[in-house]
């Protein structure tokens, strides 16, 4: 990987960018932020995207789950995993049944968690053209769906072809406790060490907003999204998750409470009004422009192609981002 990328690096070089080399430093420096053999800006890193964080983490849950339980059926986990599970439906529901990260189990979350740290040590102890670490990086903005058709079922329940998970997400489908309980799993993860970024995406119900105003309804999406979040004055994530978003009890807490989120979009709306949207797109958007958020920026739904916009619509999980009993 690194001496891939830093090929790719060195080739990108040849095309010198005076005009964003002057904004990032290179004014003083004199030398093209691309430039391979000296470094023009004060800050130079090259990154490597991670895929699938919350798919190994569950794989692995499952598989130390089938050798403690059923420890005959190794063998023919393995075939499942070979045949897409077509002839062992009962293996498949055995694996989705397995605990998955997202539901604020401490097992699966500290696996997770041990993962991340894993790989991105080893990413970082690989140096780029310049001899400065690689950054690793689990934002993902669309490639895990291009790197999930190449990957084959997994022990997790995860078909073939199927997409890895974005981000440091739970895999759609999988975290059926609430947004609080998932936002608690994510709380254990090592940002600290994926510096080349990170992101998470969440889909939520216009419905828990009941304001007759949009006013109104921006001051509750304050209330119960933005300031459990990111405004906390005590930096106690789980109990202003319990008070705001989250149903229920149990659980555990997160390793670390001043850890605030990270990268993360939100869009307000629900996979039947999307499909609608594209049903009848000249009664939900007359003007041919239906807005999403999408990988920090704001793109036109309408013009995305058929594969992302189904990745959209799959993604916003409503039931991971339940916020009311």
């Amino acid at each position: 990987m690194a001496a891939s990328a830093n090929a790719a690096s060195e080739a990108v070089g040849l095309l010198q960018v005076p005009f964003l080399s002057v904004m990032m430093g290179g004014a003083e420096s004199g030398i093209d932020t691309r430039d391979t053999k000296k470094q023009g800006t004060k800050y130079n890193g090259s990154g490597c995207l991670i895929h699938g964080l919350s798919v190994v983490a569950d794989s692995f849950i499952a598989i130390d789950a089938l050798l403690k339980e059923r420890p005959e059926d190794a063998d023919r986990l393995v075939e499942a995993l070979r045949t897409n599970f077509e002839n062992d439906p009962e293996m498949h529901q055995y694996l989705l049944s397995c605990k998955k990260y997202g539901n604020n189990i401490e097992t699966v979350d500290l696996e997770a968690k041990e993962i991340a740290n894993r790989v991105s040590d080893i990413v970082s102890s690989k140096k780029n053209y310049l001899g400065n670490p690689f950054r690793s990086d689990f934002s993902t903005p669309s490639t895990h769906l291009l790197y999930g058709y190449w990957v084959g079922a997994t022990p997790d329940g995860r078909k073939s072809r199927d997409m890895l998970g974005y981000g440091v997400d739970p895999l759609y489908g999988e975290a059926h406790s609430g947004l609080g309980f998932r936002v608690l799993s994510g709380m254990h993860l090592p940002y600290e060490k994926m510096n080349g970024g990170y992101a998470s995406h969440f889909g939520i119900n216009p419905g828990y907003f009941k304001a007759d105003t949009f006013e109104g309804k921006g001051i509750e999406f304050r209330d119960k999204i933005i300031n459990p979040l990111f405004y906390n004055p005590s930096n106690d994530t789980r109990r202003a998750f319990h008070n705001s978003c989250a149903c229920g009890a149990g659980g555990h807490s997160p390793s670390r409470n001043r850890i605030q989120p990270f990268y993360l979009y939100v869009n307000v709306t629900t996979p039947d009004m999307l499909r609608k949207v594209l049903a009848n797109p000249k009664k939900y958007a007359p003007g041919g422009v239906y807005i999403m958020r999408i990988h920090g920026t704001f793109v036109n739904f309408l013009d995305l192609s058929p594969a992302i916009q189904e990745d959209i619509i799959t993604r916003l999980d409503m039931e991971s981002t339940s916020i009311e009993c």
